[in-house]
């Protein structure tokens, strides 16, 4: 099922799972106000598991609250009642802003022994735009090569220097000429933006990538089993190999580029200019987590453990016996 970036998942529902209020390493998905408890039962490793991978935020474990707003479930012993988080509320990382409080509604009638959970969400509607006159926007990108800033230059001051020999007219008619020549110069010289064009991608990569174009046309023209058809699906393998390659070291080349502007902004001091950057560079990604599990298949849960798991991991993989071959060979 495909999922936009910009909708906005909610999940909530009796999991059954007990997540607690230790939130270390994994600050993106819960926080530390969940109901206290020793350790996460099964059901809460799945759920922050589950979470991870989907980027999800446990609401129940953000907010502050009394212990008896968060309790959603009590059992029925009554010598010895205990008290469980164990509905939760989740919504999506990108729209954590949005949910303002997540906590139980014990005064609920609803015949069960669980506790209604209630969030509260708060979402800006988009603004209408009014529709503006279109305003031609051109190729500002070509500005970076030296020759096309010297002929736009050029062709400017000729332009110039010819409006000022002209007779004098009213300031209207002035501003139309001047904004017509303006546009005549940049549209022949810079060209018309293209919007479908990706930033960091070079010229000479679209140029291939239009051979590219050009070739495939030439593939659905020709039939696929003659030789001429199986040549051109060879020309158009290493093209393509050859665009991915181009793409790959534009992409590079952008950004150091962008880190650049980050060192540069921190070493002048420019906090929002630093941020923005490293914003782009993370792209708002969080790693995907999952926890630990043995042989056997479960779920580790202390450190110590863990240390020990990946230190028994290692030893398997790295630690290999010589091969009794190779001694009979030097024999």
């Amino acid at each position: 099922m495909d999922i936009k970036r910009s909708d906005i998942i909610v999940m909530m529902g009796d999991f059954n799972a007990q997540v607690g209020n230790n939130n270390k390493y994994i600050e993106h998905i819960m926080g530390r106000h969940g109901m206290p408890c020793e350790n996460e039962n099964e059901n809460g490793q799945l759920l922050i598991e589950f979470c991870g991978k989907h980027g999800l935020l446990i609401g129940g474990t953000v907010f502050p609250h009394k212990d008896c707003h968060k309790v959603t479930w009590i059992s029925p012993d009554k010598e010895k009642q205990v008290e469980n988080q164990i509905d939760h509320l989740c919504i999506s990382w990108n729209w954590n802003k949005s949910l303002l409080d997540v906590q139980n509604k014990r005064g609920a009638d609803t015949g069960s022994d669980h506790h209604i959970i209630m969030g509260v969400l708060r979402i800006k509607v988009q603004k209408v735009m009014r529709r503006m006159t279109n305003r031609k926007k051109y190729n500002l990108g070509k500005l970076g090569d030296s020759e096309c800033q010297r002929t736009l230059e050029v062709k400017l001051r000729e332009e110039v220097s010819s409006l000022r020999c002209k007779v004098p007219e009213a300031v209207e008619e002035k501003w139309e000429r001047i904004k017509t020549a303006f546009q005549d110069i940049c549209e022949n010289v810079l060209g018309p933006e293209n919007n479908i064009k990706k930033e960091w991608i070079s010229d000479s990569t679209w140029k291939m990538i239009e051979r590219r174009k050009q070739m495939k046309g030439r593939i659905c023209v020709v039939p696929s089993r003659t030789r001429k058809g199986k040549e051109l699906e060879k020309e158009y393998a290493a093209l393509s190999k050859e665009v991915n390659k181009c793409a790959r070291r534009d992409y590079r080349v952008y950004v150091d580029g962008i880190a650049n502007e980050a060192q540069i902004a921190a070493n002048q001091g420019n906090i929002k200019g630093m941020f923005n950057s490293i914003r782009w560079l993370m792209n708002n990604a969080w790693p995907n987590t999952a926890p630990i599990r043995d042989k056997e298949g479960k779920i580790i849960t202390s450190i110590e453990g863990q240390i020990q798991r990946w230190k028994k991991y290692f030893e398997e993989i790295l630690n290999t016996s010589t091969s009794p071959i190779g001694k009979e060979e030097t024999v």
